[in-house]
């Protein structure tokens, strides 16, 4: 079967491209990043990975997705605690770290499920594709139809009441199956028998899987409760988090290691679910006759989005974030042309799909998160820039009723310094603000931007406020009002 993919260009058009290109130019300073240190102390900077690509090798493309898994609560992101298994075990994500590329710096769109993975799979940011909630519904060609069309199987199995059928990331996909989140564990073995056919008929294969145990409430299994914690009280439900964020005085230091231990004893659930998935995967192919894994597939290890655990606000979630504990999310690319190095390269996560598909690594100079179009955060490889337009001090809302989480109409942060994006620097750096306000207003207006967000029928209200979501679209207001030039900053 002749099998061809034709990809379309990654979230930067051209015109919006070089509109951002023009403005880092015209705006050009001196304040060139060194290489961050990463987690074991070794510098790290942007390297080249050869390979001509999934599509052009034909191989088997396994993407592995864990919602809300916060980058830097993982050891080879700098995390004190052992979250991520024996990196002696194959397949524990310790191992997949050392065995792997680890892009580290990676930004989601958006600290929302929906929109965030829509973006993974079409490439486009969410102002673009049109998916702005957990309540839309995607309408633009997505990576898994190129595939698929192309001769790939798509498989596709979550336990997420956000990616249920009927959202528009089915299309493509010949098998697509949502479990309940009670049912998570399913997801390994169903997964695993769906592959089986195209596995032994040697079908190229697409797979994706989605595990969401680090999502609220936090609650591990036995396994693994109390690994971080002394006590299972206070639970860590949805009333308890919102009980914090609604009276922030009362997060204390110890309730809030308290409820991050609880979280990160969750990621050790999530490590083993996926470590039975690709296990699994991998001796079905060794049973075939065919190797192991790597030898016919490359795997795309990544997140959704964070989580803020009360870094500010008393917030303990993400929707109402742009900060880095929510926008950086872990990524491992392991398999041909991927070898055990870190990639310190700026990265939006709805480019590396395209990069891991067709071989070309983007270059972006800036990598943009927005809230619908009323909050936004833009970054370099050093820089993070917050921006409320509407300079009203506000921010979104949602639950829970009477909580506040503004936003600061201009302010910069040193990533080298500040990891956490804690420490406002903007005034002792003004040609570092305006430069990229500049490109960000130049990235919004050269951005092509659907009008209304379509709304899918399976999302419902009670799948919403199970989550510790809102319920209603007006958390974020939008507004027409673009962002500022860095001369209305300086002007102001």
């Amino acid at each position: 079967m002749q099998m061809s993919v034709i990809l379309r260009s990654p979230v930067f058009n051209t015109a919006l491209a070089v509109a951002v290109s023009a403005c880092f130019s015209a705006c050009a300073d001196q304040e060139n990043p060194a290489p961050k240190a990463n987690a074991n102390g070794q510098t790290s900077a942007a390297t080249s990975v050869i390979t001509p690509g999934v599509v052009a090798m034909k191989k088997d493309l396994i993407v592995v997705t864990v919602d809300t898994l916060r980058a830097d609560r993982l050891p080879f992101y700098g995390a004190s605690h052992d979250t991520c298994g024996d990196p002696q075990q194959p397949w524990s994500l310790a191992w997949m770290a050392a065995n792997g590329t680890v892009l580290e710096q990676v930004y989601a769109p958006v600290g929302i499920t929906l929109p965030s993975l829509s973006s993974m799979w079409t490439g486009l940011p969410p102002l673009q594709h049109g998916v702005l909630t957990n309540r839309g519904l995607l309408a633009e060609r997505t990576f898994i139809m190129d595939l698929t069309e192309a001769g790939w199987y798509g498989v596709a199995v979550n336990a997420s009441g956000i990616l249920k059928r009927g959202t528009g990331l089915e299309r493509g996909f010949t098998f697509y199956q949502a479990f309940s989140p009670k049912n998570e564990r399913k997801v390994a073995s169903a997964s695993i028998i769906q592959a089986t056919e195209s596995i032994s008929n040697h079908q190229p294969l697409l797979l994706w899987a989605h595990f969401v145990a680090p999502h609220s409430p936090y609650a591990p299994t036995s396994e693994f409760a109390g690994r971080f914690t002394s006590s299972a009280e206070p639970k860590g439900d949805n009333n308890t988090l919102h009980a914090i964020e609604a009276h922030p005085d009362s997060l204390t230091p110890e309730l809030r290691e308290h409820i991050r231990g609880l979280y990160d004893e969750e990621i050790l659930v999530a490590n083993d679910y996926v470590q039975e998935l690709l296990s699994g995967l991998d001796a079905l192919y060794r049973e075939q006759g065919r190797g192991g894994l790597l030898e016919n597939a490359v795997v795309v290890f990544s997140a959704d989005h964070g989580e803020e655990l009360g870094d500010r606000n008393g917030f303990m979630m993400h929707a109402k974030s742009l900060y880095a504990g929510v926008i950086q999310v872990p990524a491992i690319v392991l398999g041909e042309g991927w070898p055990a190095q870190r990639d310190g390269s700026l990265l939006a996560l709805q480019d590396l799909l395209p990069w891991v598909m067709a071989g070309e690594q983007p270059h972006s100079a800036v990598v943009v998160s927005a809230l619908k179009d009323r909050f936004f955060a833009v970054r370099d490889e050093r820089w993070t820039l917050i921006h409320n337009p509407l300079a009203d001090g506000s921010g979104p809302g949602g639950p829970p009723e009477g909580s506040v989480y503004p936003y600061p109409t201009v302010a910069l942060f040193d990533r080298q310094t500040d990891p956490l994006e804690m420490q406002d620097v903007a005034t002792a750096n003004p040609e570092v603000t305006k430069r990229l306000l500049n490109a960000l207003h130049a990235w919004f207006l050269a951005l092509p931007m659907v009008q209304e967000e379509a709304l899918n029928a399976v999302v419902d209200d009670v799948t919403l406020g199970e989550l510790g979501y809102a319920t209603s679209d007006s958390a974020v207001e939008s507004t027409s009002l673009a962002p500022w030039t860095g001369q209305q900053w300086q002007d102001r």
